[in-house]
């Protein structure tokens, strides 16, 4: 399926021009750009699902810790279809740290929904700002195309994340209390600032390939591609990635094969996260794995 996408997004686009565009990539941009995203997405998503363990008063974790769940479950996005695979090795992961089933649900559960949340509002703000980000929804429903109906659904959204925990914390017959409350709004703060660097690494392989894009229309690609990396019908986003490039690039009188470069930019970006957690989890084999910290672990005074 993967392939099949791939092939229907680029069949009309010659290697040899996509080769030729590719040599004419600012190095220091490609690659610096790619070293920058891997520490900020293990940085920041460490501390995104750290804030999401604190909401539902899950075990804690320390720091070092949710940096290398972080990083192995990457490793299993060009491995698995769909975003499930990350999902799949961060609850594996979390499990063999002494985790119950119910935390690793009440974690992912909050984690996603902050997620979608805070991605529905930036594509409704992409479709506001930049109305040529509705070039890439040009086969979907009218009502889909417009910022409200995003912008609502965002709203809800976060609305339902900040039920979230009371609900969870009444099935585990805890109280919310004032430092979930506390955590929430960091959730929030961490999931925007997420967000903003995915879209940053689009910002500089587009720069890389001296393509003008604002943030914007950035922040538009990123929560079109990740809405789609839901369906499980591709690895890594391969073949999604590249058909809504060219939808949206192509559009703002982009070329094609510079296009394909920037989006063969964005993939070195995950590649070479996906590498660093592959290294993690090669270190971690045959290690005796620790059990989480028994109990929340937070002060109440």
């Amino acid at each position: 399926m993967t392939g099949l996408l791939v092939w229907v997004a680029v069949r009309k686009v010659p290697l040899s021009k996509v080769l030729a565009a590719m040599a004419q990539v600012n190095p220091l941009w490609a690659f610096g750009s790619a070293l920058a995203y891997v520490g900020l997405v293990i940085l920041v998503d460490s501390l995104r699902f750290d804030a999401a363990g604190r909401m539902v008063l899950a075990p804690r974790q320390p720091f070092a810790r949710w940096a290398q769940v972080v990083a192995v479950s990457r490793a299993f996005l060009y491995a698995l279809p769909a975003s499930a695979g990350a999902d799949g090795a961060i609850w594996f992961k979390l499990r063999r740290h002494g985790w119950s089933h119910a935390s690793c649900v009440q974690v992912l559960l909050m984690t996603r929904l902050l997620g979608v949340g805070v991605w529905s509002l930036a594509a409704a703000f992409s479709l506001f700002a930049c109305p040529s980000t509705a070039d890439m929804l040009v086969r979907a429903p009218a009502w889909l195309r417009q910022p409200l109906t995003w912008a609502l659904i965002g709203l809800v959204v976060l609305g339902l994340a900040g039920a979230a925990p009371k609900l969870l914390s009444k099935f585990k017959q805890q109280g919310l209390d004032s430092f979930s409350r506390k955590h929430l709004l960091v959730g929030v703060g961490l999931a925007i600032l997420s967000a903003l660097v995915n879209a940053g690494g689009v910002l500089a392989a587009a720069r890389a390939m001296h393509i003008s894009m604002t943030l914007g229309l950035a922040l538009g690609f990123m929560a079109f591609f990740n809405f789609a990396m839901i369906l499980p019908i591709s690895l890594g986003g391969f073949g999604l990635q590249e058909a809504l490039l060219l939808t949206l690039g192509t559009g703002l009188g982009c070329s094609a094969p510079d296009l394909l470069a920037c989006s063969a930019i964005v993939h070195l970006q995950r590649l070479l996260l996906a590498l660093v957690g592959g290294v993690v989890l090669l270190m971690e084999r045959g290690r005796p794995q620790s059990s989480a910290v028994q109990g929340t672990g937070f002060s109440h005074t």
